[in-house]
């Protein structure tokens, strides 16, 4: 029974409630009904104005509350000056600024401050392949958000088809417009929008050294954040670099106080030069610089200016044709990055025959546009693209690790495609992104970048509150998981580095890429959302040499993601757990995977609409009656087969060159059999059951062996009343 005190607050809390929605409605009416017509306030950009917008953070109480949402603690630092996000406006309702109405002959939406927002996407966004114009006539996907700081440059989100990323069901890229003198703010009618620093478009510039050598000095006096405690680790082997910049040479065996740069850089290309048992010895007497690549010489370049006179290159401090050494060595390799004293990432290079020192694309560079006020003042804007796509604005200067926003922003640039450089950069107490449009210098405490000014965004964990180690690993593999590998092999390896120093690491066991200690939500990752993820074929063959099990996430050659479910109650228990592994790394590949686990299995039928791009599942009553199909997302493309072991087609995940029941890729099915094996349920009342779809494994279906092809969610209780409790193998 609620007490007096209890049922005071709640009518304290509704009453908020009440008061913040009217406000808003209020707010909304007075802009929308009164001033818009009679001001000329844009609906659909708001005269890129922060204020006078219902939507606007920092000013009214709603705001207030996704604030306190943030994190576990109310916050009033978050923003320092008004700001609004408007999403979702869609580009035909931009256009219509320019479309005539053939009645009047003037714009549908006279509106200067759209025309401004549709030069800068034309000059972007149209070229000899694209055009951001004729797609959204004939239809696309397109829409864009405004992100708009008083003081800050504005952002223009441009999200779905102004790009092509087939890991995304809508990719996204940033524009961001900003003044270049500070009495453009004076202007009557100017957009609120502030100034910034200038773009260097040449990396050998001096002033980039400069820049670089200010983090660095800021960050060692002033960030205790970034300062290790102890040094008990130096690599096996480093690079030293030769004060006569012609040779350097490998040393081994060096003191723990040893101070030491890494690189980080994509392989490719022609066959550099690499440390093999047989040149060992050579390499200890010198290599002369000039037999080495591009990426590699700009690398030794950026330590001899900062006076570091060790480098580690991956290539050259790990022996390539010994299969031991390099296991060693990739067991050790996040300690490498982690306790560098920098980590230099090669982000623009595409292979190491490109340099990363040099002149920028002039795509990077800024454009200029006239805005004429409605005073008749022509304002010039300068636009020019983001290297790093915009963090929320209500998070203030918070960017810190293991944020949904931190996960899924991308950033510009080959490397950042690559799964082996995701941990060399996340583990780097400071990294130095030589990024194509920008540098930038990253450490445990804050972001700069040579073109932003301060205050620069502050990085450490837990500033918008803490979150558990379950969820870091799952945001961790959802930012890792949809980056491409040369070997599938390495998709545990190339993580291993951060499992190892997980704080799970040291109190349960570690299974193919998911925890023991939250293994029942741990199963329940999804593909990453693309647009034709239910027929595209995502789960590796055995010519790829990947060998985890079907209910790890590293089997599958795609993006992955958790939904993030509130109050998730098990249904199920985990009996037994075990994975076999191909090497000496505890966190590395595996040979198998299996995990008995007590629950409900329910049987179901799937079946498929490629029209639609969808998965369902649905029951089959005693009576013969269907039940309502249930959406759930299948793990890429699954199909058809016939076995030996069950009567009736199986529904299994499509791997390359298997034989199926299905004429072509794109072709529909019904009632073929699968099974829903129930792992817990969420808040979502009536509605909340979630597990696993299941197919049986050929050849072990009577010992209750399965195969995981999909995960559904939002199940009615049927699904688990009917269910039948029983212990099954997942493999």
């Amino acid at each position: 029974m609620q007490s007096s005190g209890g049922k005071k607050q709640s009518l304290l809390k509704a009453s908020r409630i009440i008061g913040d929605t009217g406000l808003w409605v209020g707010q909304w009416a007075a802009r929308a009904i009164i001033a818009g017509p009679l001001m000329g306030i844009c609906t659909v950009c708001n005269n890129l104005q922060a204020r006078g917008h219902e939507d606007t953070l920092g000013r009214t109480p709603n705001s207030l509350g996704r604030q306190v949402r943030l994190g576990s603690q109310p916050r009033t630092d978050l923003v320092s000056t008004p700001a609004l996000v408007l999403a979702g406006i869609k580009t035909k309702d931009l256009l219509r600024c320019r479309d005539t109405d053939p009645k009047t002959g003037r714009p549908f939406r006279d509106c200067r401050y759209c025309r401004l927002l549709c030069d800068v996407l034309d000059a972007f966004f149209i070229d000899e392949y694209m055009s951001w114009i004729t797609d959204t006539r004939n239809g696309m996907h397109l829409e864009v958000g405004l992100m708009i700081r008083e003081g800050a440059p504005l952002i223009i989100n441009c999200i779905g088809c102004f790009l092509h990323d087939p890991t995304q069901m809508y990719p996204r890229a940033d524009v961001e417009l900003f003044y270049e003198s500070p009495a453009a703010l004076a202007v009557p009618g100017a957009p609120a929008m502030g100034c910034t620093l200038p773009r260097i478009m040449d990396t050998l510039d001096p002033r980039c050294m400069q820049f670089v050598g200010d983090c660095l000095r800021q960050c060692l006096a002033e960030h205790p954040l970034c300062v290790r405690a102890v040094w008990d680790f130096v690599p096996t082997r480093l690079l030293y670099l030769d004060p006569d910049g012609v040779n350097i040479r490998l040393c081994e065996s060096l003191p723990t106080t040893t101070h030491w740069a890494a690189l980080s850089h994509r392989w490719g290309g022609s066959e550099p030069l690499k440390l093999a048992r047989g040149n060992i010895g050579m390499f200890k007497d010198g290599i002369g610089v000039q037999t080495l690549p591009q990426t590699f010489k700009d690398a030794i370049q950026v330590c001899r200016n900062l006076s570091v006179s060790f480098l580690w290159i991956d290539s050259l401090c790990i022996i390539q044709d010994d299969p031991d050494d390099w296991a060693r060595e990739a067991g050790q390799m996040g300690r490498v990055y982690s306790y560098a004293f920098l980590v230099v990432l090669a982000a623009s290079s595409a292979k190491p025959e490109i340099p990363f020192l040099g002149p920028r694309e002039e795509e990077w560079g800024a454009k200029t546009f006239d805005l004429q006020t409605p005073s008749g003042a022509r304002l010039p804007i300068r636009a020019r693209k983001r290297h790093l796509l915009a963090a929320p604005l209500d998070q203030g200067l918070y960017e810190p690790a293991f944020t949904d926003a931190w996960a899924t922003l991308r950033r510009v640039g080959p490397l950042y495609t690559r799964g082996w450089c995701f941990q060399e950069s996340y583990l780097a107490s400071r990294a130095l992104h030589f990024a194509p449009g920008s540098l930038i210098f990253e450490c445990k405490t804050h972001r700069r970048s040579d073109d932003t000014p301060p205050p620069y965004p502050l990085v450490y964990p837990g500033s918008l509150g803490e979150v558990p180690d379950e969820r870091k690993w799952r945001l961790v593999v959802e930012s890792y998981s949809s980056r491409e590998l040369t070997k599938a092999n390495d998709k545990l390896h190339a993580v291993s580095g951060i499992a190892a120093l997980a704080p799970q690491a040291t109190r349960c066991d570690y299974l193919a890429g998911l925890w023991r200690e939250s293994l029942l939500a741990d199963l329940l990752w999804h593909v990453m959302p693309t647009s034709n993820r239910s027929t595209t074929v995502m789960t590796y063959s055995s010519k790829d040499n990947q060998a985890a099990p079907s209910w790890s996430w590293a089997s599958i050659n795609h993006g992955v993601i958790w939904n993030d479910f509130k109050g998730f109650e098990p249904l199920a228990a985990v009996l037994e757990a075990s994975c076999g592994l191909s090497g000496l790394n505890r966190f590395g590949a595996v040979n198998y995977g299996s995990i008995k686990v007590r629950g409900r299995v329910t049987p179901c039928l799937v079946k498929h609409t490629y029209q639609k791009g969808q998965h369902h599942a649905y029951l089959v009553r005693p009576d013969g009656t269907r039940s309502a199909e249930q959406w759930f997302l299948g793990d890429g493309q699954i199909v058809p087969v016939k076995t030996e072991s069950v009567a009736g087609p199986i529904c299994r995940r499509a791997v390359a060159g298997m034989t199926t029941l299905l004429d072509h890729q794109c072709a529909d099915f019904d009632s073929v059999g699968a099974f829903f094996f129930c792992l817990g349920r969420t808040g979502r009342l009536g509605f909340g059951h979630v597990g696993l779809v299941l197919a049986p494994m050929e050849g072990k279906a009577l010992d209750g062996w399965m195969e995981r092809i999909g995960v559904i969610t939002n199940l009615g209780s049927e699904w688990y009343d009917r269910g039948v409790e029983t212990a099954i193998t997942l493999v």
